[in-house]
């Protein structure tokens, strides 16, 4: 009869919890490319692109490098990859507005009212009430 043993189930558990994921992609001919690059001082981006060794994503390369799956390699090295956020575009602000309303069309020469020459062009601007609005500029 098998009688339980605590010490036998926990080296079993901890090497089941070992199993648990994918294998990883990373080979011996890719670890060396990824080397190579860095020590031409590539980014992981410029290794990814570059060399046709290494098969995976940036995202890849940089956490094998961070959580050391290439010994070979500081993770010093390696500056943390984030995405960049999007800007934020606003409508134009009360400084800019006013440097518009200071330029009045009365100011404009007169050689211009006349319409002869090419380029000479009115251009009526609406500035929205509201921030974050655009702004509407009709050529005639």
């Amino acid at each position: 009869m098998y009688r339980y043993d605590v010490l036998i189930a926990q080296n079993n558990a901890r090497y089941r919890k070992l199993k648990i994921g994918r294998n990883t992609k990373l080979t011996d001919e890719m670890k060396d490319a990824i080397i190579e690059g860095y020590k031409k001082k590539w980014s992981p981006e410029q290794i990814v692109n570059a060399d046709s060794r290494v098969s995976v994503c940036v995202n890849t390369v940089y956490n094998w490098v961070l959580r050391g799956f290439i010994k070979e390699l500081d993770r010093r090295l390696v500056k943390r990859y984030c995405k960049r956020s999007a800007r934020k575009y606003r409508a134009l602000g009360r400084n800019e507005s006013e440097m518009v309303l200071k330029r009045s069309i009365e100011q404009r020469p007169s050689v211009i009212n006349k319409r002869e020459r090419l380029g000479d062009w009115e251009i009526d601007c609406v500035l929205p009430s509201r921030e974050g609005k655009k702004v509407h500029c009709n050529a005639h």
